[in-house]
């Protein structure tokens, strides 16, 4: 039983040291600037500078990891120099290469499936993205305040021996001139490949993501759906949503755009049109139009219209099937210009 049980643990020693390494393989693909291979001087003093080390002394660590000694590094090099540093950074580094995994399969499953789930489904999707970020999030404050605790223990131990040390160019934003707060500079860093610290790296990496899609999942709810409504019998309040399946030929999308563009224009300025949206979904030659009108008789004058009859006309040598045309009515509370 116990040999079994030192076999498990040295494989999964393995198994971390493996994982651990593919960060730092992660970190050489971002300083590969030219995508060669291997790290010149200057793409690992442009990676690696912390505004703290002097050039000479980046140079002296750049020739202690070239132990293979071509002037150049590669990523069998960079592992070997950073894993006799490990100690409690490996199992960290293994838990993120998880971590990374199981977003990225999280996300993916939100992409795929969250547009065919019910409301309370989404909510709860949204509130389980929204909780991972916070945990995350929580992980990556006590992160930035011992790094900048200790890069300011090394600008001040550098300034006594020195006399100065070589600033930094602070980052401003473009917009207002003012500078980012420290942890939105190393944010932006570490998405450009300029992370001053490679330990941080790929957990704001993650945070950002999650973020992004938050925000993006939020932005998809536009309506305000009334889960029960008690209405008069008969009553006419509603509007029709139409929608167009188009399937263009093949090399036939970009002859499709200029009618699709005059079409669309010219459907917002007719009467009793509330909405008009195209979908195009990519890797295909499909599109979606979506139109919402005010009733039938402003659906049929649209129908009758030139816009309607040099559309069909433009477009029909460019589709590989006839349209596929749906309708059906929604309340009007349903839509909230109406």
């Amino acid at each position: 039983k116990m040999e079994g049980e030192n076999q498990a643990l040295a494989k999964q020693l393995s198994s971390n040291s493996e994982k651990a390494r593919g960060i730092i393989e992660d970190t050489f693909r971002r300083a590969d600037k030219n995508d060669d291979g291997s790290l010149s001087l200057e793409e690992f003093r442009t990676y690696f500078a912390d505004g703290i080390l002097s050039k000479e002394q980046l140079e002296e660590m750049f020739h202690q990891i070239d132990t293979h000694r071509t002037n150049n590094l590669d990523v069998g090099e960079l592992c070997e120099y950073f894993s006799k540093f490990w100690g409690p950074f490996e199992e960290i580094f293994a838990t993120l290469d998880d971590l990374s995994s199981s977003v990225t399969e999280a996300i993916h499953q939100t992409a795929d499936h969250y547009d065919k789930k019910t409301f309370i489904e989404q909510f709860a999707t949204r509130f389980l993205l929204k909780e991972t970020l916070n945990h995350m999030t929580a992980l990556e404050k006590p992160l930035e305040h011992v790094i900048d605790k200790l890069e300011e223990e090394a600008a001040e131990n550098r300034t006594n021996e020195h006399g100065s040390i070589p600033a930094r160019p602070p980052v401003t934003d473009s917009d207002n001139k003012t500078a980012k707060p420290r942890w939105q500079q190393r944010l932006d860093r570490s998405l450009s490949g300029q992370s001053d610290n490679a330990y941080i790296g790929p957990l704001v990496s993650e945070v950002s993501r999650l973020s992004q899609l938050i925000d993006k999942l939020e932005s998809k709810v536009t309506m305000e759906i009334v889960e029960e409504e008690e209405v008069p019998e008969g009553k006419q309040d509603t509007v029709l949503l139409v929608s167009y399946n188009i399937e263009c030929i093949k090399d036939g999308n970009s002859k499709f755009q200029d009618p699709l563009k005059s079409y669309v224009e010219g459907v917002r300025k007719q009467p009793g049109c509330y909405h008009v949206n195209v979908r195009r979904f990519s890797g295909t030659n499909r599109f979606m139009i979506y139109e919402v009108w005010l009733n039938e008789d402003s659906l049929q004058s649209h129908y009758a219209s030139i816009i309607n009859k040099t559309f069909r006309e433009s477009c029909s040598e460019l589709l590989e099937k006839p349209l596929e045309v749906k309708r059906f009515e929604i309340p009007e509370s349903w839509w909230p210009s109406v």
